[in-house]
């Protein structure tokens, strides 16, 4: 009688590295989607009663919102990411400033909707710090493995782009060997 216990296929350095990759981007991705996911909900939530055509003012309302959004994805964007462009163009404090005129006049235009947009900015923190527990482990958990298996890709040549590498290496080493022989030869 035949052994018929399934026979796990061992996974290759490669594919344990693209693995990890591909669960580290995946959660970068989500950093930036969860604390917009509050967001979102009472926006579908209230849509009908902030931007219905029966209000007289719906442009207000209107343009009050979409500053808050610029306002709101510019504060997330350099919260979370750091933003080394902002760092390195534009003065940091330019960059606060703007955040804060946008959320002013936001506030300014919408004064009739003040208390659900609190709401939403405690929201909106909640989705922040769920993205915070997704960073934390990406960093603790995820980005340690993925170098770990890239480490080993890349010193053994694994992928083509290490391959090339080591090839472009090991090339460099023979003709530095044959400038040296040439070099003594000369002498």
């Amino acid at each position: 009688m035949a052994n018929n216990a399934i026979v796990k296929k061992k996974k290759t350095t490669i594919q344990k590295y693209r693995f990890w990759h591909r669960w580290y981007l995946g959660l970068k991705a989500a950093e930036f989607s969860v604390p917009l996911i509050p967001f979102g909900v009472i926006l579908g939530i209230n849509w009908s009663d902030w931007f219905g055509k029966e209000q007289s003012e719906g442009w207000s309302i209107g343009l009050g919102f979409g500053m808050l959004i610029v306002a709101t994805v510019l504060a997330i964007t350099e919260i979370m990411k750091k933003d080394e462009l902002v760092k390195t163009k534009v003065s940091f404090l330019f960059y606060v400033s703007i955040v804060f005129v946008l959320v002013g006049f936001s506030f300014k235009l919408l004064a009739s909707i003040m208390n659900t947009m609190g709401d939403m900015f405690l929201y909106v923190s909640c989705g922040i710090v769920g993205a915070g527990g997704v960073d934390e482990t990406n960093q603790m958990a995820i980005k340690p493995r993925m170098d770990f298996y890239k480490s080993l890709v890349d010193e053994n040549g694994l992928d083509k782009s290490s391959a090339k590498k080591m090839d472009d290496t090991d090339q460099a080493k023979k003709e530095g060997e044959e400038a040296k022989k040439e070099r003594r030869n000369f002498l």
